[in-house]
């Protein structure tokens, strides 16, 4: 595995924001790739072109880029309501939807149709299904690529060490790359041949804790020793490439605070008043909403019981 310091020197001297190139990487184009062929697999050219950025606590602008390319994955953060609606100076800078904490509990801001949304991330944020317990933590962003069994993660987290997020940062050590702080562990490969698990395992782990927060953003690229390494090194090498060149696209800007707090309410009292109305609809009541929202709008049109 080729070390993280050469990557970040290259970066360095060379003043760039990865290897500088639009692409790396050619994915297989129409080709199958044993028996894990895959119409959806990332074909021709990937390079790191997507850009997102979020209003974080009212404190941070996070930015980050991420893949791109045929059949690539969009991270799921959810557009910016005040880009789109328009009028609301500062809150309309960034591509996507600001996260805020309401008693506690950390969520973006969405509208639709004039009324504003607390959305609350709990299987992404803190890994939690919506009975309250924990499975494990959702990504944001992921990628997985079956011709090289190469895989991208992206989490935005409240850790907990009862929920092993400790073991995430055991080991690593710090490191200071294009003005963020990063702990940085490195994982050696495994060969996950014959495994009923996982195809691949985490080998490189970058953390970073969220100043003046109780959050880490965590960037995760895995692979399998045999499969990845040794027997598809070159296109594994130009995954890593992509992959540091995310790393290196991580901007942590400090924003002037703005006052949400009345909309965050109003988004809060609107799920409210869902949920109360949803806990009055009797038993046949929930069944066909539940039979209206899975048929088609064809359907729905010609049954006149879901108008």
């Amino acid at each position: 595995m080729r070390s993280i310091k050469f990557f970040c020197v290259v970066w360095i001297l060379l003043g760039l924001t990865g290897c500088g190139t639009i692409s790396i990487w050619r994915g297989p184009v129409n080709e199958p790739v044993g028996n894990y062929a895959n119409p959806f697999e990332p074909q021709g050219v990937i390079d790191v072109r997507q850009h997102y950025s979020y209003r974080f606590l009212n404190k941070w602008r996070i930015s980050h880029a991420w893949l791109s390319g045929t059949n690539v994955r969009y991270c799921g953060y959810g557009l910016n309501p005040f880009k789109r609606l328009g009028g609301y100076g500062e809150l309309e800078f960034e591509s996507d939807q600001p996260f805020a904490e309401w008693e506690g509990v950390l969520g973006s801001i969405s509208e639709h149709n004039g009324q504003w949304r607390f959305v609350q991330h709990t299987e992404k944020i803190y890994g939690t299904n919506p009975e309250g317990k924990f499975e494990r933590y959702e990504t944001f962003c992921h990628q997985f690529f079956l011709s090289s069994r190469n895989g991208f993660a992206l989490y935005l987290i409240k850790p907990d060490p009862v929920k092993d997020t400790d073991s995430w940062i055991d080991g690593a050590r710090p490191f200071h790359f294009k003005g963020v702080d990063w702990l940085v562990k490195e994982v050696p490969p495994r060969d996950m041949t014959g495994s009923r698990g996982p195809l691949a395992a985490p080998i490189e782990i970058w953390t970073l804790k969220i100043p003046d927060t109780p959050y880490w953003m965590v960037l995760k690229f895995s692979a399998d020793l045999q499969y990845s390494i040794r027997e598809r090194p070159v296109q594994h090498a130009g995954l890593l490439d992509l992959f540091h060149m995310i790393v290196a696209s991580v901007k942590l800007e400090r924003i002037t605070p703005i006052d949400i707090d009345p909309l965050i309410e109003a988004a809060v009292e609107n799920k409210r008043r869902k949920e109360f109305a949803e806990q009055q609809l009797s038993r046949e009541e929930k069944k066909l909403r539940h039979e209206c929202a899975i048929k088609g709008s064809l359907w729905k049109a010609l049954d006149p019981r879901c108008k």
